[in-house]
Protein backbone atom coordinates (compact mmCIF):
# COMPACT_ATOMS: atom_id res chain seq x y z
CA UNK A 1 0.00 0.00 0.00
CA UNK A 2 1.31 3.43 -0.86
CA UNK A 3 1.04 5.53 2.22
CA UNK A 4 3.17 8.42 0.38
CA UNK A 5 1.04 11.79 0.84
CA UNK A 6 0.83 14.01 -2.28
CA UNK A 7 2.61 17.54 -2.45
CA UNK A 8 1.06 20.60 -0.97
CA UNK A 9 -2.52 21.62 0.03
CA UNK A 10 -5.77 20.32 -0.80
CA UNK A 11 -7.49 22.93 -2.95
CA UNK A 12 -10.98 23.65 -1.12
CA UNK A 13 -8.43 23.74 1.68
CA UNK A 14 -6.53 26.52 -0.02
CA UNK A 15 -9.76 28.54 -1.20
CA UNK A 16 -10.70 28.62 2.35
CA UNK A 17 -7.90 29.51 3.96
CA UNK A 18 -7.56 32.50 1.79
CA UNK A 19 -10.93 33.97 1.92
CA UNK A 20 -13.16 33.06 -1.22
CA UNK A 21 -15.39 30.18 0.72
CA UNK A 22 -15.96 27.62 2.64
CA UNK A 23 -14.47 23.90 1.84
CA UNK A 24 -17.96 22.77 1.10
CA UNK A 25 -18.79 25.57 -0.94
CA UNK A 26 -15.20 25.33 -2.75
CA UNK A 27 -16.22 21.61 -4.05
CA UNK A 28 -19.49 23.20 -4.95
CA UNK A 29 -17.48 25.78 -7.35
CA UNK A 30 -15.50 22.38 -8.50
CA UNK A 31 -18.05 20.50 -9.40
CA UNK A 32 -20.09 23.85 -11.55
CA UNK A 33 -16.03 24.47 -13.63
CA UNK A 34 -15.74 27.69 -11.58
CA UNK A 35 -12.07 26.66 -10.46
CA UNK A 36 -9.17 26.81 -12.64
CA UNK A 37 -5.48 25.75 -11.87
CA UNK A 38 -3.10 26.87 -14.22
CA UNK A 39 -5.74 27.98 -17.04
CA UNK A 40 -7.45 24.09 -16.85
CA UNK A 41 -10.73 23.95 -15.36
CA UNK A 42 -10.17 21.21 -12.02
CA UNK A 43 -12.62 18.58 -12.38
CA UNK A 44 -12.23 17.21 -8.57
CA UNK A 45 -11.97 18.44 -5.30
CA UNK A 46 -9.45 16.19 -4.25
CA UNK A 47 -6.62 18.33 -6.09
CA UNK A 48 -3.36 19.34 -4.14
CA UNK A 49 -1.88 22.13 -5.04
CA UNK A 50 1.48 24.02 -4.61
CA UNK A 51 3.05 27.32 -4.20
CA UNK A 52 3.96 27.38 -8.06
CA UNK A 53 0.01 26.72 -9.08
CA UNK A 54 -2.14 29.94 -10.34
CA UNK A 55 -5.63 29.51 -9.41
CA UNK A 56 -7.99 31.33 -10.67
CA UNK A 57 -11.92 31.72 -9.43
CA UNK A 58 -14.87 32.69 -12.17
CA UNK A 59 -11.46 33.73 -13.68
CA UNK A 60 -9.99 36.10 -11.35
CA UNK A 61 -6.74 35.12 -10.04
CA UNK A 62 -6.43 33.88 -5.92
CA UNK A 63 -4.10 36.30 -4.09
CA UNK A 64 -2.24 33.71 -1.46
CA UNK A 65 -2.66 35.07 1.76
CA UNK A 66 0.80 34.72 3.79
Amino acid sequence: MDTERPEGIRISKFLSDNGICSRREAERMIEFGKVKMNGKRIRSPVCFITESDEILVNNVLVKRNK
